[in-house]
């Protein structure tokens, strides 16, 4: 019997690749945020401000079990790509244990990139974790005069499948919060033909940096292609309830253990 080949995750501006870590896994990190995200919720509700949060408890006792207390294991393989080794590397290595994890320290161009490979500022935000070709309004950590190499998604893809890593027939989940290149991406997965499954992660920088319009297209290239969106952050608890049943749904053809 021929394998099935793996589910390709396309993993856009990783950082700490949090969400990554949220769904393949119960990981450390992962399992602070919830513990001190929960106590807070704890916390509102004997302040009688988030008597919700008890309504609610049966959800969060489920998401507990679902990303705590479960083992699940995926035929898959990662393309992490985020411009700041120093924040991915050790995330990249710890996954890596139990996946097949492809790493490109770059960045990759948006949609009004004026070639396919430039040499980019990379703005860094946040303490180098919301790093970005764009400048946004907000202070900038202190290191400011970095600089990156950033290329089209569509020639990383065929860089990609040269080598063999991916195929053109690969079946794909594009995971990504990109700091402001996120409609090049989109982009970019139309004129390479990429087959998306579904889209998880944040487009709200495609509305913040390049507006209304460009925020437009994006939405219109999603319903072309009819790309399910997910907005999932895995440093933000409350987005994952609603992550379960999508996640099972978009990898059942590509589990090897529950």
């Amino acid at each position: 019997m021929i394998p099935k080949p793996s589910l390709i995750i396309l993993d856009v501006g990783s950082h700490k690749l949090e969400e990554l870590q949220t769904l393949l896994s119960p990981f450390p990190r992962q399992f602070r945020i919830y513990f001190f995200w929960f106590a807070r919720q704890l916390a509102r509700v004997a302040l009688g401000r988030n008597f919700s949060f008890l309504r609610n408890l049966g959800l969060h006792l489920r998401v507990i079990r679902y990303f705590f207390f479960s083992y699940r294991r995926y035929n898959l393989t990662i393309i992490s790509i985020d411009p700041n080794p120093l924040v991915a590397l050790p995330f990249v290595r710890f996954i890596s244990r139990r996946y097949k994890t492809i790493f490109l320290p770059i960045a990759v161009l948006g949609h009004d990139a004026k070639s396919a490979a430039e040499l980019k500022t990379l703005y860094q935000y946040d303490q180098s974790i919301s790093n970005s070709i764009y400048r946004k309004n907000r202070v900038m950590s202190d290191t400011q005069d970095n600089v990156c190499v950033a290329i089209r998604l569509s020639l990383i893809w065929e860089g990609l499948v040269r080598e063999g890593i991916v195929s053109k027939n690969s079946e794909i989940i594009l995971r990504m919060n990109c700091e402001g290149a996120e409609l090049g991406v989109l982009k970019d997965c139309v004129s390479a033909g990429l087959r998306i499954r579904c889209l998880i992660g944040s487009l709200g920088d495609i509305y913040k940096i390049h507006g209304e319009e460009a925020a437009n297209v994006a939405n219109e290239i999603l319903d072309s292609l009819k790309i399910d969106y997910k907005y999932f952050k895995g440093d933000e608890p409350d987005t994952w309830p609603g992550i379960i049943s999508f996640w099972d749904n978009v990898t059942s053809d590509y589990v090897l253990r529950k």
